[in-house]
């Protein structure tokens, strides 16, 4: 009796390269009418939701590229990879902490400070350019 092949299994995390996972993602990526939102330019859906192995990050990083492919002007961080890497423990929060992060100005506060770090750290590593 023939035996059958090993299951083909895609993981997100081993696809960095924009052609590859685009490849992928017309094989593998059943577009829902929930799916197909999140992907288009015009929609206000930012945040994706789903349990462990759901393909959260495979339809980020396609988010990514397509959003990439379609401006000119977009700038996207981290620009060294295509999505910034998680912790891999999740902290153990107090009932107070999590209450935060329903608050609206919180998430401003968070942002911001992220962006600024972001920004600053893409200052240090581009050197100056000046006469000499």
């Amino acid at each position: 009796m023939a035996s059958l092949p090993d299951a083909w299994v895609e993981d997100a995390r081993n696809l960095d390269n924009a052609e590859q996972l685009l490849h992928s993602a017309h094989g593998i990526l059943l577009e829902t009418p929930a799916i197909g939102d999140f992907l288009r330019n015009e929609t206000n859906k930012r945040i994706v939701v789903a349990p462990k192995g759901y393909g959260k990050t495979f339809l980020l990083k396609s988010k990514r590229i397509l959003l990439q492919r379609n401006s000119e002007n977009l700038l996207c961080l981290p620009d060294n990879q295509l999505v910034d890497a998680t912790i891999s423990d999740s902290p153990s929060l107090s009932q107070a902490d999590v209450q935060r992060f329903i608050d609206y100005a919180f998430w401003c506060q968070i942002w911001s400070a992220a962006l600024m770090v972001q920004r600053r750290q893409e200052q240090r590593e581009i050197p100056s350019i000046g006469p000499g």
